[in-house]
C-alpha cells in the first residue's frame, strides 16, 4: 500500500471541508465586500488555509466531485468519516485525546485519499502540488 504523507492527509482534510458545511453555508451567504485585498502570495489567507490560492477552481471542482463519488460509492467509508467528525474532541479534551482523534482522523483521510486516486488517477498530480505547497508553507513557517 502507498505511504501516503501527513501533508497530503492535512490538505485532504481541507478539501473534504470545502466539500462539505462550508460550501453549502457560503451558497446561503449574502455576497460581501472583503475589508482588505487577499495577499498577493499563497502564504495564506482567503478559504481554508489558503488552498484555493493553490489550486485552480477546476481542480477543487475535480477533488470535490471525486470525494463526493467516492463517498456516495461507499458508504462505510462516508459513515466512518461521520462518525469520526461527530466524535470531535472538545477545547476540554486532555492533548492526548486531541492526538488520539487526529491519529483516527490522519488515517481516515490516508483512506479517502487512496479511494480517490483509485476512482480518478487524474487527482493524483493535484494531490502532489497540494504536498508541495504544504512543505513550502511549513519550511516558511507559515503551518502548524
Amino acid at each position: 500500500m502507498k505511504k501516503t504523507s501527513p501533508v497530503r492527509i492535512a490538505l485532504l482534510a481541507s478539501v473534504l471541508a470545502l466539500a462539505g458545511a462550508g460550501v453549502v453555508l457560503a451558497q446561503d451567504a449574502a455576497p460581501t465586500t472583503p475589508t482588505t485585498p487577499p495577499p498577493s502570495d499563497n502564504s495564506g489567507g482567503g478559504g481554508h488555509h489558503g488552498w484555493n490560492k493553490v489550486l485552480t477552481p477546476d481542480e477543487q471542482a475535480l477533488l470535490k466531485k471525486d470525494t463526493d463519488a467516492v463517498l456516495a460509492a461507499d458508504p462505510d467509508l462516508k459513515k466512518e468519516g461521520d462518525d469520526l467528525k461527530s466524535q470531535r474532541p472538545g477545547s476540554d479534551a486532555s492533548d492526548d485525546d486531541k492526538q488520539a482523534f487526529r491519529g483516527k482522523m490522519k488515517d481516515y483521510h490516508q483512506k479517502v485519499e487512496a479511494a480517490v486516486e483509485k476512482f480518478d488517477p487524474a487527482t493524483t498530480p493535484i494531490y502532489a502540488k497540494l504536498d508541495a505547497a504544504m512543505a513550502a508553507r511549513h519550511k516558511s513557517g507559515g503551518g502548524q
